[in-house]
């Protein structure tokens, strides 16, 4: 005998389930629903009651990390044991700021990455803009909206959040094929800005403004230099006042050049940025118009494509330097950069 499917439990004690049964090499989907304890030393207990009318009951053992449950069947005369892997990483790292991958750290409008398991059946990108609904089979919703998606693989998924999101807890659930997730929740703060980087040394995404050098991106071999006018790309700046048109969640948007709302301050090198900027309209903050589009204009891909890069089962897969950091294809199936 051998089953496979998919466990959500509510948080309160109660469970729903899917899976596929191969008894005798006949196969049987069934759906499932049941209750569940657990106690302060992680073991517990469970009870299913599927669509056939079979019962079973369990004794559980969370791991402790808490991403997989080791469970065992209790009724006369059965022998059978199954594990559980949790589809997200630990809520505090599932998601993350897209940029900085800090966690804590998303803002209304903002880039994500969502790392866990079986999110998506393969590898897919957005080509244009606005951003799909949905890649492949794969959905997010936040909230019971659904939101723009640009690349997932089954481990990792970048996307967008409403521009309209408030700030404070909002709820997460990644849909594939049909099935989905827990809900996770996360908290949306006003702005948490990520800088975008390049590189093995988290180098940012400079752009030299000054002279011969328009348009050259800072790096060893063109430093910048003191008086250099420079543009620096982040997400999660926050609510902005949009310019020449709507800010449209999932498009190009805004269409001009639109100063963020909320207050800022910026240092380079330790120092103020007035003292590191030259810049006279007091606008230094500003949301750029090609923001969704920023890999196929600088040819640098803003994704899982920097040291810490990588996160399975609740730890950060950290390596020494990124293939990744100059190309306009997309990155490995996985989300850590290929060595």
């Amino acid at each position: 005998m051998a089953d496979a499917g998919q466990n959500t439990a509510d948080g309160a004690g109660h469970s729903t389930a899917a899976d596929v049964v191969s008894f005798g090499g006949v196969i049987t989907p069934r759906t499932l629903s049941g209750t569940y304890q657990t106690n302060a030393d992680s073991s517990g207990t469970s009870t299913f009651t599927d669509s056939l009318g079979d019962s079973a009951h369990f004794r559980n053992t969370v791991s402790p990390d808490g991403l997989h449950i080791t469970s065992i069947e209790t009724d006369a005369g059965t022998i059978i044991t199954n594990v559980a892997t949790y589809q997200f990483a630990q809520s505090s790292a599932a998601i993350v700021n897209g940029t900085s991958f800090a966690a804590n750290a998303a803002a209304p409008g903002a880039l994500i990455s969502i790392f866990g398991d079986n999110l998506a059946s393969g590898v897919a990108e957005a080509t244009a803009t606005p951003w799909p609904m949905q890649l492949g089979t794969t959905k997010v919703l936040v909230n019971g909206t659904a939101i723009p998606l640009y690349y997932l693989n089954p481990n990792q998924i970048d996307a967008q959040l409403p521009v309209n999101l408030a700030p404070g807890p909002a709820q997460l659930v990644v849909s594939v094929g049909g099935a989905s997730s827990a809900p996770v929740t996360f908290t949306v703060s006003a702005a948490a800005p990520g800088i975008f980087t390049y590189g093995g040394f988290l180098r940012a995404i400079a752009v030299d403004y000054t002279g011969s050098r328009l348009g050259a991106v800072i790096g060893p071999a063109t430093p910048a230099q003191p008086g250099d006018v420079l543009s620096v790309y982040l997400t999660g700046g926050g609510a902005v006042q949009p310019t020449g048109g709507t800010w449209t969640t999932g498009a190009v948007s805004p269409p001009g050049l639109s100063q963020v709302t909320g207050q800022y301050s910026v240092t380079i090198g330790g120092l103020p940025r007035w003292t590191a900027v030259a810049e006279h309209d007091g606008r230094l903050v500003r949301f750029h118009p090609r923001f969704l589009a920023f890999d196929r204009e600088y040819n640098f891909v803003p994704r899982a494509c920097n040291p810490a890069s990588g996160c399975r089962g609740g730890k950060w897969s950290v390596a020494a330097s990124d293939t990744c950091a100059k190309t306009s294809g997309p990155c490995a199936s996985s989300p850590i950069c290929t060595m």
